[in-house]
């Protein structure tokens, strides 16, 4: 009768246990071929392209791009005011800019539903022909609110007070275009999935899967309003007018479809 000797040492039983793992992966092996070769015959060719990059023998791709497009009015203004100042002094020059803009906050500070944020300090010596060298200085003050009424009451303060406006803007906000985001992206990725299977049934193919997919983010235009600029420079200061309307948001997407011929 053979006897069966055991060697116990560190080595040994490094060797038993890689063999007992091995044993028990063997069913769960077995198993994932099994599926694989039910889900088709061709799974190792396809496999083989896929870990290659390379699409399978008689694949056609193609490159779609669609877009979704929603109108949302636009509910946040934004406007630009500066304090301007010209003096033969650098020193009076800036004293009257920073007394000017800390009145200016001060104001935009009383209305809780506008934001004030600086924007910019500019000094610089002119040289005129003919005329003594003056200082001229600017610093710019921005104002954003989803309140259209108190933003525009407080601008026409403004101007009162002297200041100058350079730029006002409608736009949607980040927060309304974010809301739509997710049902534009739907929309584009359907209209992908819907020109595909357009696409492939015109050349008599199918569609087998997305190479690649590419989704940009949500972009709502701003809108500058130039012709209110101007009139509201050029007018006696008073609370502007403004009609904000609504702007189109859109949402892009791209991608590569890969056909197969039909079997």
């Amino acid at each position: 009768m053979a006897r069966q000797v055991i060697v116990d040492t560190p080595l040994a039983r490094a060797a038993r246990s890689s063999s007992t793992a091995r044993r028990s992966r063997a069913p769960m092996l077995a198993a994932f071929l099994l599926a694989g070769l039910l889900a088709g015959e061709a799974l190792p060719a396809v496999a083989a392209d896929a870990a290659a990059g390379a699409a399978p023998a008689g694949a056609t791709l193609v490159t779609l791009s669609e877009q979704a497009r929603r109108q949302l009015p636009r509910d946040r203004l934004v406007g630009e005011l500066a304090v301007e100042a010209s003096n033969a002094d650098a020193r009076r020059l800036q004293d009257e800019i920073n007394r000017r803009m800390a009145a200016a906050l001060a104001r935009a500070k009383e209305v809780p539903a506008v934001t004030a944020t600086t924007t910019g300090y500019n000094v610089y010596q002119s040289h005129p022909e003919k005329a003594p060298a003056r200082w001229q200085g600017q610093a710019g003050l921005r104002l954003e609110s989803m309140d259209r009424a108190a933003l525009m009451t407080l601008i026409g303060a403004l101007q009162a007070q002297g200041l100058t406006v350079t730029g006002l803007s409608a736009q949607v906000s980040p927060a309304a275009a974010q809301a739509v985001e997710d049902a534009l992206t739907t929309e584009a990725l359907h209209r992908i999935a819907q020109r595909s299977q357009s696409v492939a049934a015109a050349l008599d193919m199918n569609v087998s899967g997305y190479r690649t997919l590419h989704i940009g983010n949500v972009a709502p235009p701003p809108s500058p309003i130039r012709p209110l600029m101007r009139a509201m420079t050029q007018a006696a200061p008073a609370a502007p007018v403004i009609e904000a309307g609504e702007a189109t948001v859109t949402v892009s997407v791209t991608a590569e479809v890969e056909l197969t011929p039909r079997r």
